[in-house]
């Protein structure tokens, strides 16, 4: 079994780019996403370029914070009144299936696929902010776009996420999950908080010729990495060795068949 510890968030705040940072060149974690309308964006692109650790920053598509790149989706269901960008639920999506909000997403997304491939970024990879890539206006709009800037793989569903929803909305995303996938390859099997490794894991659900992507969100919390997330208060380092040791733990009691490993 491989895993890959992830940082979504690159660019979002001065803080996370600068956890982030840290956290590739000490190879604590191997993989970001770059949100390109955030403020700290182009700082993103230099710190990845004086690092070098390009290849290992990916695309993350957002519709749910931040001053879009364009304005017609200004007068969209996904901004408010200010213009800015806003988290939007399945409800108010639906309103986005109008031709005019279809076409003003896809111009936002294509802006955004455009800004990151002019911040020198070659990566295949995209994935979502809110996972607003799992619903179904967002997946008309963005589909053919796919292709044209060389987009290839994408992040798996999250299970604990898919789960955490009433069955009406459980079938939907298991539904979008399934179309996305016949477009783009899955570069992991599973993918989940550091918090809910051990729960899966314990339910059977981890098999050992899995591949885990295991996602965080960085911060500085007095100017020490954290999960911003779901740790607030935990350094990263920590929860990496605590993840080190428990995939040791399993190894040795047969759960991982002798070949827990982090990729890095």
């Amino acid at each position: 079994m491989y895993y890959l510890i992830h940082g979504d968030d690159f660019g979002r705040t001065e803080g996370r780019t600068e956890a982030i940072d840290q956290l590739l060149c000490a190879g604590l974690i191997q993989r970001t996403t770059l949100l390109v309308n955030m403020p700290y964006a182009e700082k993103a692109a230099e710190l990845a370029e004086k690092h070098n650790y390009r290849e290992r920053v990916a695309f993350h598509m957002n519709l749910s914070e931040g001053t879009p790149l364009t304005t017609a989706i200004r007068k969209t269901a996904l901004c408010k009144a200010d213009g800015t960008l806003r988290w939007a639920k399945e409800k108010r999506l639906l309103l986005c299936l109008a031709p005019s909000a279809l076409r003003a997403i896809r111009g936002e997304v294509e802006a955004q696929m455009q800004r990151f491939r002019e911040l020198g970024f070659s990566s295949g990879h995209i994935d979502s902010h809110d996972w607003i890539l799992y619903n179904y206006p967002v997946w008309l709009a963005v589909k053919p776009l796919l292709g044209r800037y060389g987009f290839e793989t994408t992040r798996v569903g999250c299970e604990n996420w898919i789960r955490g929803s009433k069955p009406v909305l459980k079938a939907y995303r298991r539904f979008m999950a399934s179309r996305i996938g016949k477009k783009l390859r899955t570069v992991e099997d599973w993918a989940g908080g550091l918090d809910s490794v051990g729960r899966f894991a314990e339910a059977g659900e981890l098999r050992a010729d899995m591949r885990l992507e295991i996602m965080t969100h960085p911060d500085l919390v007095d100017g020490v990495p954290c999960d911003s997330l779901h740790h607030k208060h935990v350094p990263m380092v920590e929860l990496t060795r605590k993840l080190a040791q428990y995939a040791a733990q399993l190894e040795a009691a047969g759960g991982l068949d002798g070949r827990a490993k982090q990729e890095l």
